[in-house]
């Protein structure tokens, strides 16, 4: 096997470990964008409980209804600037993992530009990544 096939291989493998990589990111992304979904239906439904039950609460006992209204508040906001950091970098290793993908491409375009340089004849499928 000569030096392109077997850089090819390495290229080839190396190229597959960044999209595994990338697609684990990605499954990872859609985990916290469903997570923010369903916290979302959560608060709506919690903020409709407490409402509902205000109506009915006599007035000595609002303050309790205001405080575990005031702490849902508190948890929904915690909670949303949890997942929105977790989404974030998943986003920024999405795109660190797609550099290092073009990265490799171009490594490879220029490893088949300087052999064929120094003669060395290729075959198209040597060029497929």
């Amino acid at each position: 096997m000569h030096e392109l096939e077997r850089a090819l291989e390495r290229h080839q493998r190396a190229i597959a470990a960044l999209e595994r990589e990338q697609d684990a990111q990605r499954e990872k992304l859609l985990e916290i964008e469903d997570a923010s979904h369903l916290k979302s239906w959560v608060d709506g439904n919690a903020r409709a409980i407490v409402e509902t039950l205000a109506e009915s609460c006599p007035p000595e006992d609002r303050w309790h209804l205001e405080n575990a209204e005031s702490n849902l508040r508190f948890a929904s906001s915690e909670t949303d600037e949890r997942l929105g950091e977790q989404a974030a970098r998943a986003r920024t290793e999405i795109a660190r993992i797609d550099r290092r993908i073009d990265e490799a491409h171009d490594a490879w375009s220029r490893k088949c530009r300087a052999l064929e340089a120094r003669g060395e004849k290729r075959s198209d499928a040597d060029w497929k990544w």
